[in-house]
């Protein structure tokens, strides 16, 4: 169990992050009820478990460089296990976004085209669970 100084000194750090700002409107249900939407809507929700640690994303201010992202790919509903996000070019056709995955593979995928989960991390965790206990 975390002593309360480090916990307030956790939520402090991850408050004062502002790539943690787009998390700041979210609870772990909002989180939960939008992806069950998406894969109930995609009739996936076999991927429910795959996705436990993941939230959607679709604003281009939530893509990060360096974090862990996996999507469906909307014209073949066809699920990729992911990679980290090494680039993010913005073009005259769309946001496209390379990854490279755990094997040294690198993808590219179109935002327009993916549903795309972003993983959650331990600092979005610590001010998820401050909001839960603050609601």
């Amino acid at each position: 169990m975390l002593c309360t100084n480090t916990m307030e000194t956790l939520i402090q750090h991850a408050i004062q992050n502002e790539n943690n700002q787009p998390i700041l409107s979210l609870t772990y249900k909002k989180i939960e009820d939008r992806k069950h939407s998406i894969l109930s809507e995609l009739k996936l929700l076999s991927l429910r478990k795959k996705l436990k640690e993941y939230r959607h994303v679709d604003e281009l201010q939530e893509f990060q460089v360096g974090r862990f992202i996996r999507w469906i790919n909307l014209s073949t509903k066809t699920f990729v296990n992911g990679g980290f996000i090494v680039r993010i070019d913005i073009q005259n056709q769309g946001t496209v976004i390379t990854c490279k995955n755990t094997v040294s593979a690198f993808y590219t995928l179109k935002v327009d085209e993916c549903i795309i989960f972003q993983k959650i991390t331990q600092q979005e965790h610590v001010l998820l669970a401050a909001m839960e206990h603050l609601s």
